[in-house]
């Protein structure tokens, strides 16, 4: 059945001495292991195909740190990080980040770090395999620089970062109060303003009486309808603009009309009965007169 693979189980459960298992650089097949239940371990290595070229070089790498220096930085865009050279180290070190300048005072943060020089020269390696036989190759501590993320909660002002190697106690771990620096957020000075040519062209957020006119033709509003409904959205778009052209044209004749003409002309209204009665006499007369002559 599909999805019914047999997969191992895991290194760490095969072999629980193992806390974790990595490959360091696969082309060179180097592998770092981290041992669980202790630092004593006892490694037995056999050789088959004893073939130029083929050897294994077996590295032991101690963890060490003699010394180090760094800076809390922040950058522009609030990434928080520890730029930190260590000097005469290897292997695994281990950090913890003060609340204070205070050796003694709470731990806010910790963390751990590789320092591995593996690039050991040519010329040493020949002469180990010129031995012809298996054994250890020590490889010495280096300076290296590094970059450590930090969370948020450390926040602004010099710190006291202890680090120790990982054979060592806490207790044994070299102290430093480091600066913090931090830069300036980026302002954009260009908020809120218009900017021109953001979009897919350079007219698509241009009103014009062009584009007014290609809208107000009726066939333009069919083109794209490809389906039953788009063409019940277009039909229902219709009625609701022509439900409100009339809604526009009743308030405008009905009331904004009509008062707009009381408050130009109040006597408008007056003006306009008294005329309409004068005409109104004057038939009467007219029919009164009309009469008399039939008569």
């Amino acid at each position: 059945m599909p999805g019914n693979f047999n997969l191992s189980r895991p290194l760490e459960m095969v072999y629980p001495w193992i806390q974790s298992a990595r490959i360091y650089d696969g082309s060179q097949r180097q592998v770092i292991v981290t041992h669980a239940e202790g630092t004593n371990l006892h490694i037995t290595l056999q050789v088959n195909g004893d073939n130029e070229g083929h050897r294994l070089v077996f590295f032991h790498n101690s963890s060490s740190i003699a010394d180090f220096t760094g800076t809390i930085i922040v950058d522009s865009r609030s990434n928080r990080y520890f730029n930190v050279t260590v000097y005469g180290a290897s292997g695994k070190i281990n950090g913890a980040v003060k609340y204070s300048t205070q050796r003694d005072s709470d731990e806010i943060f910790s963390f751990t770090t590789y320092v591995h020089d593996l690039n050991v020269s040519f010329s040493s390696i020949v002469a180990y395999i010129r031995v012809r036989k298996l054994g250890e190759l020590l490889v010495q501590a280096s300076n290296r620089s590094m970059i450590i993320p930090l969370p948020a909660v450390v926040e602004s002002g010099p710190r006291m970062i202890c680090m120790y190697a990982d054979e060592q106690r806490e207790e044994q771990a070299v102290c430093r109060i480091v600066d913090y620096h931090e830069t300036p957020l980026e302002i954009d000075i260009e908020h809120n303003t218009w900017h021109e040519m953001v979009g897919s062209c350079p007219s698509c957020n241009q009103i014009n009486l062009t584009g007014l006119s290609k809208y107000l033709n009726p066939m333009s509003w069919v083109n794209g309808v490809s389906s039953l409904g788009e063409f019940v959205m277009m039909v229902t778009d219709i009625l609701v603009y022509v439900c409100v052209l009339v809604v526009v044209y009743v308030v405008l004749t009905k009331i904004v009309i009509p008062i707009c003409k009381c408050w130009i002309c109040p006597m408008y209204i007056m003006t306009h009965r008294s005329k309409s009665s004068k005409r109104r006499e004057k038939s009467k007369r007219r029919e009164e007169e009309d009469e008399e002559m039939r008569v």
